[in-house]
């Protein structure tokens, strides 16, 4: 069994997430996100504890910590990647090694989209963040959730176009983009960033993913 603790810092949200993966099972154990703007450096160490606390386990019996990587606020990143990289060096001398993978924010929320966008027929999957003023970062993924380009940065009326009546738009900025935005996949969370590191980790990447 493998236990993940997830940071997501590159929006709004301010999480962290407990999971376990065992086998093909995928376990959410705590949730704790802030959505609150620009406090991420004061609450991230608080909401690391909670969540510990909050799924019965100690930093001793984390085995990764996954970090979202961007797109998204350059500070926010910062402040995720650098808290991650201290959790994996906080325990000095220990034979418990605790591996540090970087996850593409807009890939994971592509593949915690996957079961919607098949469902309903969609034939793509379009991840919208917003960077500033009118300009978004975008990245299309097939319904299973594979990249098929590289994150893009885009203003809102150059991917208006992107979007056909077959594409599932996802993301913080999908209100720019269509009128019925899906629930639930409008905003980022830790627990994305938890089962895509799973799901990409149980394919055989392991390492940094897409970071």
């Amino acid at each position: 069994m493998t236990t993940i603790l997830a940071i997501e810092t590159t929006g709004l949200t301010c999480g962290v997430t407990i999971a376990t993966r065992e086998s093909d099972r995928v376990s959410l154990l705590s949730v704790v996100d802030v959505l609150r703007q620009n406090i991420h450096d004061e609450v991230l160490s608080v909401i690391v504890q909670d969540a510990l606390r909050l799924a019965d386990v100690t930093l001793s019996s984390v085995d990764v910590v996954a970090v979202s990587s961007g797109p998204g606020s350059f500070t926010g990143t910062r402040i995720g990647m650098s808290y991650a990289l201290g959790l994996t060096q906080e325990l000095p001398g220990s034979p418990h090694h605790i591996r540090h993978v970087n996850v593409s924010t807009s890939h994971a929320l592509a593949l915690v989209s996957r079961e919607v966008c098949v469902a309903s027929g969609m034939m793509e999957i379009l991840v919208a963040i917003p960077s500033h003023k009118d300009l978004l970062w975008v990245q299309r993924f097939t319904p299973n959730g594979d990249p098929v380009e590289d994150v893009q940065i885009k203003t809102i009326e150059q991917t208006k176009p992107l979007c056909s009546p077959f594409t599932m738009v996802v993301g913080p900025g999908a209100s720019h983009l269509t009128a019925r935005p899906i629930s639930g996949l409008t905003r980022l969370s830790s627990r994305f960033i938890a089962v895509a590191c799973a799901l990409l980790d149980e394919n055989g990447d392991g390492g940094p993913v897409l970071g």
